[in-house]
């Protein structure tokens, strides 16, 4: 154990004490020797005269403000009553946005002129000519109140947002066509719902809708003879006037704040605040009662906002001053916080009792620092280069060296490392044999195997096997964090599919780490998508042979019966040879179904392409009369396309025409447009029938997928086969809003043959 020694805690408490009793001592005598009282109570007694009459001077001003608006509005509600020009001034006109506004008299100064705008105009009504007229004879009476210092605008809005603002500006270059000054709160404040016993009334503080800084604005409603309110007269009242006129003479000093605010608390003006910006029409949202401060604070500010008039003392990062007033005529509070130490008298000082202190002072430390060096600066820091050769872990270097320079507390200290070095190196051999045993485990499993810890990085894993990308790992990770449980997902990453799974690691019921496996599972998933392929094609197949045997017996009965109505009708008529033509179409296109693969019987034979499009058009010339649908067919009278599919192809024309012609449902147009050049015919059909949904459009030409109630989703799969047996290529796509076109592309010389999945779809 130890030998009794001397202990550093209390040796430093001996010396700061001994150094604090002498320093209360040296600065209590030198602090009783001056009188601060005669200087204090001088500058509080000229302090609170300066904020009272300040509290004055902005009640008088309000009042005066609020005079202006009753008047303005008294004026506004009398030429009401006169009668009004039918005609509007020469000076006003309506621009190409359809925005209300007047041209500027270059004669005139811009406060003897108004401004009007009035968005979304497209004529001179009566009753827009009748506001023009009645506002503009008040445009005398508008530049007189604006040629006060502290008013920046003047202005009248009327409930069918019409403005007019004096000084003259360019209003739409702030205002846009969607703008409605009847939805600002200079408006809303004085309307029926919120001001119902019509009073003047005063808005919150907000930033300047023509960017010429914060504002206050005196709203007065104005109603017309049949008692409806039918504007709104205002007065903008600039705070940075006021503060130019009212506030720049405070005494600020270093510590000097003035505020002025409404007895709610909300921040009108604030000497801090004063150089601060923000967006159009923004609240200024600030108040006194919402920043940190001490109960003392809190109280004070209490104090000024109880109605009266006096001087409240408060601490709050030291000694603070409160001068406060009540200014009747805004129903606001107008207060001057400073700190105690801005009144203190500056007397004559001894300078040589100072100078014997200090130098008393810097001797008795500098002696003080000498002792902490030797006895525990130095010690400390040999203690501190050992830990620092620990941590790179050299475990060797604590012996038998006596770091305790007499003190209990090092020398336990020094004790300790060595106590902590032994227990270390021990701890790092278990560790690395440990992480020696866990490499070798996970380098023997096929997949990816590792660990992560809770911010996501890794902390272990294999040599040579692939990551999880991180932000993949991190998102599993936060995954488990947040549920506790196993995590798996299926990624698709440059191509293949993995399977990951997340594994939490708890030690002593806390969540410390997660094991991640990650396995490539790309050809099991291609192996199972190929066989669900399989499976579905076989059901489309016995799906079709099933249609196509049933369609056949009914096509035969159709058949029989045309003939028998052909042998007993005299003559036969169009409708027996209509349905005739429609039953071999039938056949043909099931024959087709059949052995789409095959060639025609028949060979190669040119085929005319318009005389096609208009036999499909003909059989759907009902359905399009009844629904308004318009065909517009661009295709050269010599375009001829040569194949053995001829029937293939009708099927395909018929396919997307007869499509396109049930997705209306009302009137619309369909473009059909046929281009050619020496290799290829290209046949593209639009229809403007209301487009495609976009988790529509990439399985539009699978088996059974279909948007129609009644459809049963092949047609366009085995138009897109068809297409493929013709050498040829589908594609959908949206020239435009609304709009769907079917393009077909097929060679020049075209040969029925096997499919080369060259078929697109866009």
């Amino acid at each position: 154990m130890f030998e009794r020694q001397r202990s550093l805690i209390v040796t430093i408490v001996i010396l700061f004490l001994v150094l604090n009793v002498f320093s209360i001592f040296a600065f209590s005598r030198y602090a009783i020797s001056k009188s601060e009282t005669q200087s204090l109570d001088s500058a509080k007694d000229s302090i609170l005269e300066m904020v009272k009459e300040k509290g004055v001077c902005v009640s008088d001003t309000f009042d005066k403000i609020e005079s202006n608006a009753e008047l303005l509005g008294v004026a506004m509600e009398n030429e009401l009553e006169d009668n009004q020009k039918k005609v509007a001034p020469s000076d006003y006109h309506i621009t190409e946005d359809n925005i209300l506004v007047r041209d500027r008299n270059s004669s005139k100064e811009d406060f003897e002129q108004s401004n009007v705008i009035r968005p979304n105009t497209s004529k001179m009504s009566q009753d827009l000519i009748r506001t023009i007229n009645a506002t503009e004879r008040l445009d005398k009476a508008l530049s007189s109140i604006a040629s006060n210092d502290i008013v920046e605008w003047t202005y009248i809005i009327t409930k069918d947002n019409f403005m007019r603002c004096m000084p003259y500006t360019n209003l739409p270059d702030y205002y846009n066509d969607a703008h409605a000054q009847i939805k600002d709160d200079f408006y809303k404040i004085a309307n029926e719902e919120n001001n119902p016993d019509r009073k003047i009334v005063w808005t919150n503080i907000y930033y300047d809708y023509l960017g010429k800084g914060w504002m206050t604005t005196c709203s007065r409603p104005v109603y017309d003879s049949n008692d409806e309110l039918f504007a709104v007269v205002s007065i903008d009242v600039s705070i940075k006037e006021m503060q130019s006129v009212y506030f720049e003479d405070f005494p600020l000093g270093d510590t000097g704040k003035v505020c002025w605010a409404d007895k709610q608390g909300n921040v009108i003006y604030h000497s801090d605040y004063q150089d601060m910006t923000a967006e159009q029409g923004e609240k200024f949202g600030m108040n006194v009662f919402d920043e940190e401060m001490s109960g003392s604070k809190e109280a004070a500010l209490e104090d000024a906002f109880s109605g009266k008039t006096g001087i409240t003392f408060f601490r709050d990062k030291g000694s603070k001053m409160l001068v406060y007033t009540d200014i009747k005529g805004c129903d606001s509070v107008l207060f001057f916080e400073v700190d105690m130490d801005e009144f203190k008298a500056s007397e004559e000082i001894d300078i040589t009792g100072m100078w014997i202190i200090v130098g008393l002072g810097v001797v008795f430390i500098i002696i003080c620092a000498a002792f902490l060096y030797l006895y525990i600066s130095r010690p400390l820091n040999r203690l501190v280069k050992k830990s620092e050769r620990i941590s790179k872990g050299n475990f060797k270097v604590i012996e038998d060296e006596d770091d305790s320079s007499g003190f209990y507390e090092i020398a336990s200290l020094n004790q300790a490392f060595k106590t902590m070095n032994e227990s270390l190196e021990k701890y790092t051999d278990n560790l690395i044999e440990r992480n020696r045993e866990l490499s070798v485990i996970m380098e023997s499993i096929e997949e990816t195997l590792m660990i992560a810890g809770l911010d996501g990085n890794i902390e272990l894993k294999a040599d040579g096997k692939k990551t999880v990308p991180e932000e993949m790992l991190k998102n599993g990770v936060a995954c488990v964090i947040e549920t506790g449980e196993i995590y798996k997902e299926q990624p698709v990453v440059g191509g293949e599919v993995y399977k990951n799974t997340y594994y939490p690691v708890f030690t002593d019921g806390k969540l410390t780490s997660v094991v991640v496996s990650s396995a490539c599972i790309t050809k099991n998933v291609l192996m199972e998508k190929e066989l669900q392929q399989i499976e579905k094609m076989a059901g489309v197949g016995q799906l079709a042979a099933a249609i196509v045997h049933e369609l056949k017996n009914s096509l035969a009965l159709v058949n029989g019966a045309t003939y028998i109505l052909e042998m007993t009708m005299e003559d036969s008529s169009a409708e027996v040879n209509t349905i005739k033509d429609a039953v071999m179409d039938a056949q043909n296109i099931i024959d087709t179904l059949l052995e789409y693969s095959q060639k025609d019987e028949h060979g190669v034979e040119p085929i005319h392409i318009r005389t096609m499009i208009n036999q499909i058009l003909l059989l759907a010339k009902k359905e399009m009369i009844s629904k308004g649908i318009e065909v517009d067919v661009d295709c050269s009278d010599e375009c001829y396309y040569n194949s053995s599919g001829r029937t293939a192809l009708k099927v395909i024309l018929q396919n997307i025409i007869l499509n396109a012609i049930q997705q209306f449902s009302e009137e619309g147009s369909i473009y059909i447009k046929l281009t050619e050049d020496d290799d290829a015919i290209s046949i593209a059909i639009t229809d403007t029938a209301g487009g495609i949904k976009a988790e529509d459009k990439d399985s539009i030409f699978e088996p059974f997928v279909t948007t129609k109630d009644d459809g049963n989703g092949i047609g366009l799969w085995i138009t897109k086969q068809l297409v493929e047996s013709l050498n040829g290529s589908i594609r959908v796509s949206e020239p435009g809003e609304g709009m769907t076109t079917f393009t077909v592309v097929l060679p020049r010389n075209g040969e029925e043959g096997e499919s080369d999945d060259e078929g697109t779809i866009n």
